[in-house]
């Protein structure tokens, strides 16, 4: 980890953040931005200049409607951008600890001036929604865990649906052909006396198919789908940025796996921060059913 007096120095130098992606760190930095008063330089990382420009497009696309400046590093510079890759920083695990306080007290983003929500509106009836994501299906491998070590599996979750009479919403990014079938058994896995059907499904026989599967859907296409949430519980992944950046007051319980970010910290210091964030960590030698009991416990404080 660098130390604070160099990561000071740097801060005061940098000009820019540095984006390669579309996901949910790059709202992280997109709120980084926001706070040190920077512009975003969207760089892929693409060798060949077609790909290159269509992907770099793609990232204006889908993070645009969230910040104003920014723009495409063009191809033949892409080895000479001057910004900081902040991203990069977070999954090597060498930001300081300070950054999250900057983050948590200016980083957070809104719709640009532009955007008309009323573009995409949603037709669901819930009752008190949790957003959910039990597993990851699908990583970049940035983090050093593969996705099934990074996933929690889903029976934990019965408690939500027996327990709370909260309507649960998955937020599970999926092929909305390849996958539909593996994300039906998890709906109907989390079926319990509040919820005799299970977890609703964004997209799937409510008018918004769109939405189904939300990978490669516009980030914008969905807020409205988020602003409708109470909460969100799970594994960490691009909900949990969106939320972060976009949605502030929303409680949070991240079970996350040892060996990627340190969500205890983030969640101290978020909560420093007046947020209600709490974070459950597992490995490979824990006891889920220990692990399930306090996510059980603190669901039942927030929620």
């Amino acid at each position: 980890m660098r130390k604070w007096k160099d990561v000071a120095n740097m801060l005061g130098k940098v000009k820019a953040i540095v984006i390669r992606s579309r996901f949910g760190h790059e709202f992280f930095a997109l709120g980084m931005a926001k706070a040190l008063r920077l512009k975003v330089l969207i760089c892929p990382k693409k060798d060949e200049e077609e790909d290159y420009n269509k992907e770099a497009e793609g990232i204006l696309a889908f993070m645009s409607p969230f910040y104003g400046d920014m723009q495409i590093v063009p191809f033949a510079n892409r080895y000479k951008v001057d910004g900081w890759d902040i991203v990069k920083d977070l999954c090597d695990k060498v930001l300081d600890d300070k950054i999250w306080d900057i983050f948590f007290s200016e980083g957070v983003l809104d719709l640009q001036p532009s955007v008309n929500r009323l573009e995409f509106p949603m037709n669901f009836n819930l009752y008190w929604p949790i957003g959910l994501v039990p597993d990851k299906w699908e990583t970049d491998g940035q983090c050093g865990k593969t996705a099934e070590e990074q996933s929690s599996g889903v029976s934990g979750y019965k408690f939500l649906t027996n327990e709370f009479a909260n309507d649960l919403v998955i937020l599970q990014h999926f092929n909305k052909v390849a996958d539909l079938e593996k994300v039906k058994a998890t709906a109907k896995a989390l079926a319990g006396e509040y919820s005799p059907n299970g977890a609703y499904i964004p997209g799937l026989e409510d008018g918004n198919e769109e939405l189904l599967g939300l990978r490669g859907v516009p980030h914008v296409k969905y807020y409205n789908l988020y602003a409708h949430l109470e909460g969100l519980v799970g594994i960490p992944g691009t909900h949990t940025w969106i939320a972060a950046t976009l949605f502030p007051d929303m409680p949070q319980v991240i079970v996350y796996r040892r060996g990627i970010e340190d969500w205890e910290l983030i969640a101290e210091k978020a909560y420093d921060h007046g947020r209600s964030y709490h974070a459950v960590p597992f490995d490979e030698d824990s006891d889920m059913k220990e692990v399930f009991g306090k996510v059980e416990k603190i669901c039942s404080d927030i929620f």
